[in-house]
């Protein structure tokens, strides 16, 4: 019996294995310099090295280099690893965030195996089964879109989910008392999680409440107190530079808006982020367009049905999953709850609506949804032992179909971004891609390579800096009139703009490059979807007739729609020309051809 039971565990851990080999290659195949969020994900590299270089938390590409106080520093304190080895290396740092990802799926795992462990209930014959609900649930997770995207970017939801996994991991555990090993792992990562994001706050916030409520679990509150001595130190620090913080912000915008406003927001927040939350149990529920499909060719899966279907699925899911949290009360039960609740709490009053902050809620839900349905099946009476194979069957049935359309979007992905690759400079003159296949990493080699140290750049981007290592300021060139850019120009003293290129046609006014009067504004790179435009006075005050054509955004909108009709930068952008031309009925009918695809935003 005992043999039977230890290859059923080996072939479980094999399982397991093979499941997160594929998941990592999946992942290798998307590791690009390309950064999708700006600027947090290129100041989480150029910060790294700075902490290196300096050992101060600074923007050092900025004028002045002024301290840092909006995100903390937890990311880069984890990529520091990575620009010891290739400093400012896109790729290499992301390569540490994949590890945190198989890391993460490693805990997925681990921490359903341990609450089934500790299940009291659990009979010698379901000890010696394989564990095939945790091992379908783990492929469902790391087959799930939103967790192949946000593993291969250069963000911090994967470090910061991974380290909640830890956390949960330690304290779901059978025994009362926790050894001193293991209650210093809980400290070390308790400490290092709001480091990583400031609304791991909201995890210490609910261990420190199950600890206190019995005098068993007091030696849990060191790991809290050390916590918040970090996070009262960071708070500390920013206030020490009166610089822009999270809480500045906030209060900001409590007086603007006033109690009454206040709460109407936090109403449609929450609703909003409940919504993002089950985009991600459901990833191509119809009626919104997905993160990832910011980084796919035009065919982005959209699931069959309403809306309404899948929100009520994902609540019977949640359900299930807060239900399990309850019957595992004692073994991180209480936390994962109190965390659930103390993260929607403060999303309501979060300056910010992004719907990825959800995203580490995720997995704490589904590692408990096979503990509710396991309580639920042994309280539902009535039904027969029949009944419960049929039911059983059925939603493993539903898990696979769910898990089919997941891997079908995951080669989507993977697809774009190995097309890009072999294709090279004709992907972006043949297939238009999304903003987010521009490469402005390439466009601040090129001015490396071409400019004085001392040359200063204006862009959106904070990427080219990264690899220009030239001071460069923030500027959106695409909302900017004339007056506006000569002024950021003069004030800066730019030598260089760099913004998407000419197949983007609302990155720039297009005109000023040959008919400003102040400046004679020149592209000299256009490569990666990016473009770098030299900026050199317009002594003559002429107009010349070489890089700019009336019709050509135009053509251009419209060859990029017809080409990607799915694709939401694509149809925004022939949108606006349409708007701009004054063909009112062709947008209109554009707008009604949305709406009938369930697009309303």
């Amino acid at each position: 019996m005992k043999w039977e039971r230890f290859l059923k565990q080996i072939l479980s851990h094999k399982l397991i294995t093979v499941i997160v080999i594929v998941f990592a290659v999946l992942c290798s195949a998307r590791l690009t310099e390309l950064l999708m969020y700006n600027p947090d994900s290129a100041d989480y590299v150029i910060m790294a090295r700075g902490l290196i270089n300096d050992f101060e938390y600074r923007q050092i590409y900025s004028p002045g280099e002024p301290y840092f106080t909006l995100r903390p520093p937890g990311m880069s304190l984890l990529l520091i690893p990575a620009a010891l080895i290739a400093p400012y290396d896109v790729i290499m740092a992301k390569v540490i965030v994949l590890m945190t990802a198989v890391c993460m799926l490693i805990l997925f795992y681990g921490l359903m195996c341990r609450l089934e462990n500790s299940n009291s209930d659990l009979t010698l014959e379901q000890a010696k089964q394989i564990r095939w609900p945790q091992l379908l649930l783990t492929l469902m997770f790391a087959t799930n879109p939103y967790i192949l995207l946000y593993s291969t970017l250069m963000m911090s939801e994967v470090p910061f989910t991974a380290c909640t996994l830890a956390v949960l991991f330690l304290i779901a555990r059978d025994s009362k008392t926790i050894s001193k090993r293991q209650l210093f792992l809980l400290t070390c990562l308790l400490m290092f999680l709001p480091l990583l994001r400031t609304i791991g706050i909201s995890l210490i916030m609910a261990l420190g409440l199950w600890a206190i409520t019995s005098r068993k679990r007091w030696p849990y509150l060191i790991s809290v107190f050390c916590s918040l001595a970090v996070t009262g130190g960071w708070m500390l620090r920013n206030s020490a530079y009166q610089s822009v913080s999270y809480s500045s912000v906030l209060v900001n915008e409590f007086k603007k808006i006033g109690v009454l406003g206040m709460l109407v927001s936090m109403v449609n927040r929450i609703l909003s982020h409940f919504e993002g939350l089950c985009q991600k149990f459901f990833p191509g529920m119809p009626g919104e367009f997905p993160e990832y499909e910011r980084v796919v060719l035009n065919d982005n899966f959209v699931l069959p049905g309403h809306q309404l279907i899948y929100l009520l699925a994902s609540l019977i899911l949640i359900s299930l999953a807060v239900y399990g949290m309850l019957k595992k009360w004692e073994r991180g039960g209480a936390v994962s709850f109190y965390y659930l609740l103390f993260t929607f709490l403060i999303l309501a009053v979060w300056p910010w609506l992004q719907l990825r902050f959800t995203l580490p809620l995720l997995p704490v839900l589904l590692a408990f949804l096979p503990s509710g349905m396991v309580a639920l099946g042994a309280t539902a009476k009535p039904f027969t032992v029949l009944g419960k194979r049929v039911l059983a069957g059925g939603l493993t049935l539903g898990c696979v179909i769910l898990g089919i359309t997941q891997v079908l979007t995951d080669y989507r992905l993977v697809y774009a971004n190995q097309k890009m690759i072999s294709m090279g400079e004709s992907f972006y003159e043949t297939e238009y891609p999304g903003f987010n296949f521009c490469n402005f990493v390439a466009a601040g080699n090129w001015i490396e390579n071409n400019s004085e140290p001392t040359d200063r750049v204006l862009t959106r981007r904070t990427d080219t800096a990264i690899s220009s290592h030239r001071f460069q300021q923030a500027a959106y060139l695409e909302k900017l009139n004339i007056e506006e850019l000569h002024h950021q120009i003069q004030s800066f003293s730019a030598k260089y703009l760099v913004c998407y290129n000419r197949n983007y046609v609302g990155a720039f006014k297009w005109y000023l490059l040959d008919s400003d009067p102040v400046y004679r504004l020149t592209p000299v790179f256009s490569q990666q979807g990016v473009m770098v435009i030299e900026v050199q006075p317009n002594y003559e005050g002429t107009v010349r007739h070489q890089y700019w054509r009336e019709d050509e955004s135009m053509e251009i909108a419209r060859r990029a729609h017809e080409k990607n009709p799915e694709q939401l930068s694509s149809q925004i952008a022939y949108l606006e020309q349409l708007q701009a031309a004054q063909k009112y009925e062709e947008a209109i009918e554009l707008i009604k051809d949305l709406q009938k695809k369930q697009i309303h935003d």
